[in-house]
């Protein structure tokens, strides 16, 4: 299948939000549209209409299409602010109260922008990953002690302390056998609270939480990091025997991250193999890119060593590639 254009079509269309696309969606070529709300460019080449479903979902975009719903359909925001100007210029001394609102509008549009470039950046410093889910989780249940009565339980707000304490633990790479007796030490530490009676933490626990309960989820982040920005990926992998006389290989990717505006290798997941033939890898591969929904079109290129093995999957995954277009 070849490369995928813009169809004018797509404009009369209804988005996720509940506008029609035409709102906001203009076509700058054959092959890429620009979104007039956050003023980027969004490629249609691999995903057709797809790219644009994509893009309404970011929180920028839904940040600016809530201030735009109090301005008249079918108005970009750069067309509001010049009816602004005009209007104020024109208008009345009993009309300038409306005039003022709507100028209040676009400054609580740009306010909105700042405030999700601040979500992610704090004193000129980015967030990882790790860290924005430990601040997200931190702030979880906050608020007066009759909110927290009414949407936690108290087992709730013990896991939510282990929680916490595992991705202190991660984030600042300190060894979860240092979370033997932890328990103990927060019951000793805080004899009056009634939680850390309650937490029930330790280095076995915290191996499974962050590999079964977190880790998936930060695996999502990452694929919807490259699904997002539509960033071509190089993925890394690698064999190795395991005590288990099993082959072992690790999956990484190597992209872009238009999140983070930095280059990203992030870990995926492990595969275990008896006898790891070409047809074997590139099947279990093949079953590991659908299972994540990591677009394989979106893949550049192999990161590997050179044995004849490797050089084997690498035509075998050309070759899916070329068929599935």
């Amino acid at each position: 299948m070849g490369k995928r254009r813009f169809n004018t079509e797509w404009l009369e269309k209804i988005d996720s939000n509940g506008h029609m696309v035409k709102v906001w969606c203009i076509k700058k070529d054959e092959h890429t549209a620009t979104c007039t709300l956050c003023h980027k460019d969004i490629n249609v080449e691999h995903m057709g209409f797809g790219a644009l479903k994509q893009h309404v979902k970011k929180q920028i975009h839904k940040g600016f299409t809530s201030q735009f719903t109090k301005s008249r359909a079918g108005e970009t925001t750069e067309s509001c602010r010049k009816e602004t100007k005009e209007q104020c210029t024109k208008s009345s001394a009993g009309e300038t109260e409306s005039c003022g609102k709507e100028t209040k509008n676009v400054e609580e549009t740009k306010s909105q922008q700042k405030l999700m470039q601040d979500f992610f950046v704090k004193s000129g410093k980015k967030k990882s990953d790790t860290e924005t889910m430990q601040a997200k989780v931190m702030d979880v249940g906050q608020g007066t002690s009759s909110q927290q009565d009414q949407t936690w339980t108290l087992k709730q707000m013990a896991v939510k302390a282990e929680i916490i304490a595992m991705l202190h633990f991660a984030a600042h790479n300190v060894s979860f056998g240092s979370a033997k007796n932890l328990p103990l030490c927060y019951q000793q530490q805080f004899p009056d609270s009634v939680i850390a009676k309650q937490v029930s933490i330790g280095p076995t626990k915290m191996s499974y939480m962050v590999s079964y309960g977190l880790g998936p989820y930060f695996r999502q982040m990452i694929i919807r990091d490259i699904i997002e920005g539509h960033s071509y990926y190089t993925l890394h992998f690698d064999e190795t025997l395991s005590a288990q006389t099993k082959k072992h290989m690790d999956l990484l990717v190597h992209y872009w991250s238009e999140r983070d505006n930095a280059v990203k290798v992030k870990y995926l997941t492990s595969m275990m193999f008896g006898h790891a033939t070409a047809d074997l890898v590139v099947k279990e591969m093949l079953q590991t890119f659908e299972q994540l929904t990591l677009p394989l079109l979106l893949m550049l290129s192999l990161g590997m060593d050179g044995p004849n093995v490797n050089k084997s999957i690498l035509s075998k995954l050309n070759t899916v590639k070329k068929d599935k277009g």
